[in-house]
């Protein structure tokens, strides 16, 4: 999706949320703003993205995200071990919010790019828990 005013506003409205850690800039290829970072700064980037969507994907939950988000986020949707997806969806006011948090391959360096997108979802039907061992085997019986 392109970014509009009010998809422009909300995207400064998170970055200025880290002003003080993170550097941004504009990642012309993916359409979003763009930081990378020190492995230092993860725990408190996480902790604020928690705060600021309403969804995190990992490895485990991935299989939930929803089929709308994987079509439009394509390859970017294939999360691998530490990779993160936080997602807010649309309002009214604003197209839904993506947040992709990476690790680089040595480890060290994250990257964090927050972008919109055209589809939307309804976090109510959504079940972002990997089941656990009990609940696979009660499964088999239902």
């Amino acid at each position: 999706m392109p970014v509009t005013e009010g998809s422009e506003q909300k995207l400064f409205a998170i970055t200025t949320q880290f002003s003080e850690q993170l550097n941004w800039s504009w990642d012309e290829r993916q359409s979003a703003v763009l930081s990378e970072f020190s492995w230092e700064k993860k725990n408190d980037v996480v902790e604020r993205l928690h705060h600021l969507f309403a969804n995190e994907w990992h490895k485990k939950n991935a299989k939930h995200l929803p089929a709308e988000i994987k079509a439009e986020l394509g390859n970017l949707s294939e999360i691998t071990k530490k990779q993160l997806i936080f997602t807010t969806p649309a309002t009214q006011d604003c197209p839904t919010l993506v947040a992709l948090l990476w690790p680089w391959e040595h480890g060290s360096t994250y990257s964090l790019r927050i972008k919109t997108l055209a589809a939307t979802y309804d976090p109510d039907t959504i079940d972002t828990q990997a089941p656990n061992a009990l609940q696979k085997i009660l499964s088999i019986f239902r």
